[in-house]
């Protein structure tokens, strides 16, 4: 599951503005994630949770020192990027970002197909944030 959150930057670095209803976004279906939020926005990613089965507990993961942002364009459809977190064996996460556009594509034509052909690939930054903790 990932918590994606409205993000301002002060001082170069990201400080998740926290809004109700929190955006928790469960498994991904074949790879992705398809997600409505507020447009004209700045969002990145402030934990990921490793669930066990189908259930709603796991164990949460937060960034040590950046995490992923991505503005998102009002009145527009965006793929933002496939996002692979691998246990790196000290109970952390290390984070891998792969470009997959036309899976998207094709996902969102199987899936939701008044939306596949406005989907265009969007912008993301890596950035560090004002936080506590990690891991």
């Amino acid at each position: 599951m990932l918590q994606i959150d409205q993000v301002e930057v002060d001082h170069g670095r990201a400080h998740f503005v926290h809004s109700l209803p929190l955006h928790n976004y469960g498994q991904s279906e074949g790879d992705f994630i398809v997600v409505k939020v507020k447009g004209g926005a700045e969002y990145g990613i402030q934990s990921a949770s490793l669930m066990i089965g189908h259930s709603m507990f796991g164990r949460r993961f937060k960034p040590c020192r950046q995490t992923l942002m991505f503005e998102v364009p009002s009145e527009k459809v965006v793929y933002v990027t496939n996002v692979e977190y691998l246990g790196n064996g000290n109970g952390l996460l290390s984070v891998q970002y792969h470009q997959r556009l036309d899976d998207a594509r094709d996902y969102l034509a199987a899936h939701y197909p008044l939306l596949a052909g406005k989907l265009e690939q969007g912008a993301i930054r890596e950035a560090p944030f004002w936080g506590t903790g990690c891991g």
